[in-house]
């Protein structure tokens, strides 16, 4: 059997898994799929997200679908993070799967109301985690309300750092976003300038 048809079978099994295994199975599955590229396994996913009675099933389901950049999953992910009855872990890795999935996508002004959201009544650990995917996504009107964390809110997550801290290193990702995105821009108006000038 060549390494490919290994592999095949093996995410066959996986997705499988996903669908008709029980919960260990199911949570494994996902598990091990996270940081891979499998579209078949989205809805999967998404369904155990949604569905699982199992919390820590819908923990590692949120974790791999943040990494399978498939914007279907968007509103499973913002509603698993409203969610009261979601466990601490399965809300706080819904927003952390948020800011992987949405970087580079304009707007987004569900999931950016929804961290918002997140940032004013959340525990220090989804404050922290909702900074995180505010940072990633970068825009620029959320910076007031990742100043108003960074001055208000020093609470240590545990394994990590201060709130504080994860609200000013995303400020500063969004100041560094939006200047790439103005030398890009400066680039292309020289090279059309330069193209233009070649023209002539």
């Amino acid at each position: 059997m060549s390494t490919y048809e290994s592999q095949s079978q093996a995410v066959e099994q996986l997705l499988h898994d996903l669908e008709h295994g029980d919960e260990f199975a199911r949570r494994e599955a996902a598990k091990a799929l996270s940081h891979s590229d499998y579209p078949a396994a989205v809805r999967p996913l998404i369904a155990l997200l949604d569905h699982s009675p199992d919390q820590d099933v819908r923990r590692w389901a949120a974790y791999t679908l943040g990494f399978m950049g498939d914007i279907q999953a968007k509103p499973a992910l913002i509603a698993a993070l409203r969610d009261p009855n979601n466990s601490l872990d399965v809300r706080c890795h819904a927003a952390e799967a948020l800011g992987h999935l949405l970087p580079y996508r304009r707007g987004q002004p569900e999931a950016r109301a929804a961290l918002r959201e997140t940032l004013e009544y959340g525990t220090a650990e989804l404050r922290f985690w909702a900074a995180f995917a505010l940072g990633c996504i970068g825009i620029q009107k959320d910076i007031p309300a990742l100043r108003a964390l960074a001055r208000a809110d020093h609470r240590l997550v545990e394994g990590w750092w201060a709130v504080s801290k994860e609200a000013t290193e995303a400020i500063e990702h969004i100041h560094q976003r939006g200047r790439l995105y103005r030398q890009a821009s400066e680039d292309d108006c020289l090279g059309a300038l330069a193209s233009d000038e070649a023209r002539e």
